[in-house]
């Protein structure tokens, strides 16, 4: 018999327009793994290759994630522009309301590209240019200024033209474009004080940069963006962040793109951070000449004439440039607005200087801004610089917190798969020497502490806490700096022995000490109780000489802006009359003396480093201003405060320092009492209030590390309770705090419960009367179930929860329920509280289901929804203690369609996110759960467990007995046959819908071929209740009119892997008929399945066997009717593929039985 030609050589046909993903089987299968894990592996490239902050922002409750971005198909799409390496197009939606929340308050986007022809040698810059543009717009003080543009969402979809996998950046929509666009389009030069205002929006962002530690790069006219303010005015926002800097390091470096002729003359030299910043300061003078010109480049005009941008840079380079672009700028502007010519000539002056220490942003703004403002005539002060700040920002650097690796989110969106696919990266990168890593985007540092938390979590492997402390200690080595205060905290509380000497982890508890975690020095005096007695005295008391670091010269906060590299003129506020002899020798007076980049002054230095001698110095010799402010509204009673500095506090509330002047983001000295000695803080919590000040007052305390969840915005006793300050509680409730201010859920009460302080819970309820239950007080106190509802979304998380209550994390959970059991019936036995408690339950919080389930037993019936969700999640611990409280094993779960299943059925049907392990199983079987069991249409658990690819379920069941070949019942039928063919999993796992399921097909054929596996678990040829059908029958089945280029690849891969068998590979078996008369070839001939015939023909299959009586497989093939409604293209590729196997059939000798008037063409 000749061979029949190649499966590659048909596909060589004349294709239809839209059949190509069809037509290259390798295509096919690239494009089917595009479609299918898209978003999972974009995901995780953003992840992987990009910085370590950037998950921070994404994946919390405002997650910027957008999935339906084949929503934004359906657009109409106009090209803004391109670049290097950016394609910039306007997205309008044909359809409203979007239906990702994302979008919802935009109606017309901007979606930022990897442009296709971008020209880089390797993906790494392009990487570089998202991570820094996303990192900068996901920073909190960027996402809420008005002066930053903002980035909507990212679609995590790869760009259709591209193989890549770069994220989209999807931007808010410019009403009027760019800065230069929209000057270009005016007929009419904007009023001068339009411009002059969109200057100024332009210098606030540049200020919020600076002061995060951003250098922007490239200021021009075409990165600033303009929008209505809603007023009937305009609103400017910096954009194009790819050529920024965001680090903070010392490390000198130079730009790396710039804009000609719109660049500071020095952008080619080495400079250090600060350098930097002031190129930008340049760029801006340059941009504001360029808009008071109305967009016009002010070099070629007259005076100056300038068109090679060589003699534009030697222009800039002429120490007297300002003054040439006031001449410029006065030949231009009509003599009616000659008198913004000094505003104008102002700003040059601060900007436009060839020596960068002569430029100043600062300066800049306020003139700007006391113009606009109509106080131009008045002298300008610190205060009036703070006002480019939004009073709530929190102004830190971008590079904090380090890694940003949010298990709790990706946990839900990723299968395991992907999971284990993150935690390998990881460990590749947390292994690499130390040389090596530079080359890495994520840091070894960062690696290692996603190390902890995926092992802390059971995030891609199985919980291991001595894992997760290993790499916790690796972290903290290298200094991460979320893993600084935890290092101990975690050893102690999880009870794993440490594998570094007491004398490491001493210091790097002295370093997150000197960072601002105060805590620490808690853990210290811990530690210390476990070392010998000589270790002890070798030791000292090392948090006493921290509580010194930590007040002098972190500032009670972690801060650096007294350190001496950050002081601009240093005074010894120690040594009196060394400071006496600096102030009287200084040029300028006391008031005047700045001290460091944040405006604040020498008795601000000495109240925040506890120098008392200095400060009454100051105060009573030099008559310091003891209320002045700082750039950002410190007092230096505030700092004081702060720095927790009882005498340097008292000293300067015995001089009138006032409580309520200048607070921080609205925090208030109040806000800090909980940083002094118990012993001292009464004292001071009634000194402030003496002087003035307001125990309701609510504000912000900044905090980006590991503690931040625990420091609201709110009042001084809701700070107070954040900071689990029993002390602070005390003192601000004898002076008057309300426990209930804020409502019920937001109460310094509902805080205390929702972090697990039973002490100050205790005292909260006892102040307010709760145990005596009034019935007036009862709506304003929090419930049970709420409190576990809000918790259970972070701060009841294990590791938050070890971070604020170290080795009390579980004694803690037990002591609040048991506060909760005291109070009045109405605040923990409401009707369906277990069930809102399900949500502790689904997310893992074993110990605090258990202290619910001993302080309020619930019924057997209560737990059949905790039970069954436990079970789904594969969650050991949490089945093991619902069990031990009662919970009925042999109650069925019945889904939406009245089907009932047992809970090994369910466990088997577990989804791939979920936790791999065989212990719940365990469980369930030992409690009597049969494993055959399977009623009302449902499918035993072994046949869920292969389709859902939980192999290492099905290997269990296997070992327990369980039947791998049981006859399921199907809904599938064989063509010419009547009703449905039930058949084994064998047989249904062959029946594919997308390309993953290939994989249980292959998990039974490894089973075949392995010699390890018992003939009772091996899967059998033949596949029905009879001898009749075999998995080859099954394979040919497959009709790929719905997925062409699925199907024709699985069922190519599946034929592959079955001809692979010797025993399957024989004639006898290809040409199996049985009692139906019907073989493999006949049925792919029926069902037009090319792939399986090509197949069983190259192997030998005979295409002249007679079916039913009268038919060859050619004779079915040209005759049976094919009436599906198809469209043009499918119509097309049916064709295609019946030519195909009519070609292959005739090469190998088949011919037609049936001739003459039976003879037609099949309907397509």
């Amino acid at each position: 018999m000749a061979r029949p030609e190649s499966s590659r050589r048909f596909q060589t046909l004349p294709q239809q327009p839209g059949a190509a993903a069809e037509s290259s089987p390798l295509g096919a299968a690239q494009n089917v793994a595009a479609s299918a894990s898209s978003k999972a592996r974009a995901l995780q490239a953003l992840l992987l290759r990009t910085s370590d902050t950037i998950g921070t922002a994404l994946f919390r409750e405002d997650s910027r994630i957008i999935d339906q971005s084949a929503w934004l198909d359906e657009c109409t799409v106009t090209h803004v522009g391109q670049g290097g390496s950016f394609l910039v197009r306007r997205m309008e939606p044909k359809s409203y309301p979007p239906p990702n929340t994302v979008l919802t308050d935009h109606k017309v986007f901007i979606v930022k590209s990897i442009s296709v022809d971008a020209e880089v040698s390797d993906d790494s810059t392009l990487w570089d240019a998202i991570d820094i543009e996303v990192r900068a717009l996901l920073h909190p003080p960027f996402r809420s200024h008005r002066n930053i543009v903002t980035l909507v969402g990212l679609i995590l979809d790869p760009y259709r033209q591209s193989a890549t996998y770069f994220p989209d950046l999807v931007l808010e929509h410019a009403t009027h474009g760019s800065l230069a666009d929209f000057q270009a389009s005016k007929d009419d030069p904007l009023p001068m004080r339009t411009k002059l205002q969109l200057c100024l929006d332009i210098s606030r962002g540049l200020r919020i940069l600076h002061e995060c530690n951003v250098v922007h790069g490239d200021l021009k006219s075409e990165n600033v963006l303009v929008f209505d303010d809603g007023t009937g005015g305009y609103l400017a926002k910096l954009a194009d962040f790819g050529s920024s800097f965001l680090e903070s390091s010392n490390l000198a470096t130079a730009l790396k793109v710039v804009t000609k002729p719109w660049e500071a003359p020095e952008y080619a030299t080495t400079m250090s951070a600060e350098s930097l910043k002031l190129t930008d300061v340049y760029s801006y003078g340059l941009l504001f000449w360029r808009t008071v010109m109305d967009g016009k480049n002010p070099f070629t005009l007259a005076p100056l004439w300038l068109t090679d941008i060589r003699a534009m840079d030697d222009c800039k380079r002429n120490s007297h440039f300002s003054h040439k672009a006031v001449e410029v700028l006065q030949s231009y502007i009509p003599s009616s607005v000659y008198e913004e010519l000094d505003v104008c000539k102002s700003v040059f002056d601060c900007t436009l200087q060839f020596d960068p220490r002569y430029r100043n942003m600062d300066r800049a703004y306020a003139i700007l801004e006391r113009k606009l403002s109509g106080t131009e005539n008045q002298f300008p002060d610190v205060r009036s610089l703070a006002g480019a700040l939004p009073q709530n920002e929190n102004v830190q650097p971008v590079t904090l917190p380090d890694p940003a690796f949010d298990i709790y989110e990706l946990s839900h969106r990723l299968s395991w798969d992907v999971q284990v696919q993150f935690v390998e990266h990881f460990e590749e990168i947390a292994n690499v020497p130390e040389r090596a890593a530079s080359s890495q985007s994520m840091s070894v540092r960062g690696a290692s502490f996603a190390l902890f938390r995926c092992y802390l979590h059971g995030f891609g492997v199985m919980v291991d806490v001595k894992q997760a402390c290993f790499w916790l200690t690796k972290a903290a080595q290298k200094e991460q700096e979320m893993a600084l205060p935890l290092l101990w905290r975690f050893h102690d509380a999880l009870r794993c022995p440490l594998t570094i000497s007491w004398r490491e982890v001493m210091m790097i508890l002295n370093l997150a000490v000197s960072r601002g975690y105060k805590d620490c020095m808690k853990d210290m005096e811990r530690m210390w109780e476990t070392l010998t007695e000589e270790e002890r005295g070798e030791a000292g008391r090392p948090w006493v000489k921290a509580q010194q670091l930590y007040r002098t010269f972190g500032c009670g906060a972690g801060l650096t802006c007294f350190l001496e590299r950050n002081i601009r003129q240093n005074f010894h506020i120690f040594d009196p009359e060394q400071l006496v002899q600096e102030l009287d020798a200084s040029p300028q007076s006391v008031s005047q003396v700045v001290v460091n980049n944040l405006g604040h002054g020498i008795l601000h230095y000495a109240a925040a480093s506890g120098a008392v001698e200095a400060v009454e110095l100051l105060l009573d010799g030099y008559n310091c201003d003891i209320n002045s402010l700082s750039t950002d509204g410190e007092t230096p009673l505030y700092c004081a405060c702060r720095s927790g500095h009882f005498e340097t506090t008292q000293a300067l509330l015995h001089r009138a320092a006032n409580p309520c002047l200048g607070t921080h983001a609205g925090a208030t000295p109040l806000h800090w009492v909980s940083q002094f000695d118990e012993d001292k803080v009464r004292l001071v919590v009634d000194a402030l209030k003496c002087a003035g000040a307001n125990l309701e007052a609510e504000g912000g305390v900044p905090n980006s590390g590991p503690e931040g969840i625990h420091n609201p915005a709110g009042t001084a006793l809701l700070r107070a309770v954040g900071k689990n300050s029993l002390a602070a509680v005390h003192a601000l409730l004898a002076a008057g705090a309300d426990p209930l201010a804020g409502g019920r859920l937001t109460s310094p009460i509902a805080f205390a419960a929702l972090l697990l302080l039973p002490s100050i819970l205790d005292t909260l309820l006892t102040y307010v009367g709760a145990y005596r239950g009034p019935d007036s007080l009862l709506d304003r106190l929090p419930r049970l179930d709420e409190i576990i509802g809000i918790g259970s979304a972070r701060s009841m998380h294990i590791e938050n929860r070890v971070t604020l209550l170290g080795h009390l994390f579980r004694s803690n959970v037990f002591d609040t329920f048991a506060i909760f059991r005291r109070l009045p019936l109405s605040l923990w036995t409401q009707r369906d509280w277990q069930s809102k408690l399900s949500t502790a339950w689904n997310t893992g919080y074993e110990d605090i289901v258990e202290a619910a389930l001993y302080h309020f037993p619930p019924s057997s019936s209560q737990l059949v929804g905790p039970l069954q969700k436990a079970v789904l999640r594969n969650h050991e611990p949490m089945v093991k203690i619902l069990l031990d409280f009662g919970a009925d094993v042999q109650i069925p779960f019945e889904d939406s369609q009245g089907r009932r299943f047992t809970l090994l059925q369910l466990l088997c049907q577990r989804l791939p996110n979920i936790r791999q392990g065989i212990g719940v199983a365990k469980f369930l079987i030992d409690r009597g759960i049969r494993i055959e069991t399977a009623s009302g249409g449902t499918w035993p658990a072994l046949s869920l467990a292969i389709l859902a690819r939980n192999f290492d379920l099905a290997d269990f069941l296997l070992t327990r007995g369980a039947d791998i070949n049981r006859i399921l019942e199907t809904e599938y039928a064989l063509p010419g046959l009547p009703g449905p063919i039930n058949v084994t999993i064998f047989g249904r796992a062959a029946w594919i819908k997308k390309e993953e399921d290939v994989g249980s097909f292959r998990y039974l054929i490894d089973k075949i071929k392995s010699q390890d596996t018992p003939p009772s678990s091996r899967p059998s040829f033949f596949i029905g209740s009879s001898n009749a059908i075999t998995i080859f029958h099954a394979v040919a089945m497959i009709s790929s009119r719905s997925s062409p280029g699925v199907i024709g690849t699985a069922t190519r891969t599946m034929m592959d892997l079955l001809l692979a068998i010797r025993e399957f590979n024989v004639r006898e078996k290809l040409d199996h008929a049985g009692e139906v008369g019907i073989t493999a070839l006949h049925v792919a001939a029926m069902s037009a399945n090319d792939e399986a015939a090509i197949a069983l023909l190259e192997n030998g299959a005979d295409p002249n066997l007679i079916a039913m009586g009268h038919f060859t497989a050619l004779d079915i093939l040209l005759l049976t009717p094919r009436t599906a409604p198809l469209d043009a293209q499918a119509a097309a590729a049916l064709r295609d593929r019946i030519s195909i196997i009519e070609r292959n059939i005739r090469v190998c000798g088949g011919r037609r039985e049936t001739l003459g008037s039976s003879a037609q063409q099949p309907l397509v």
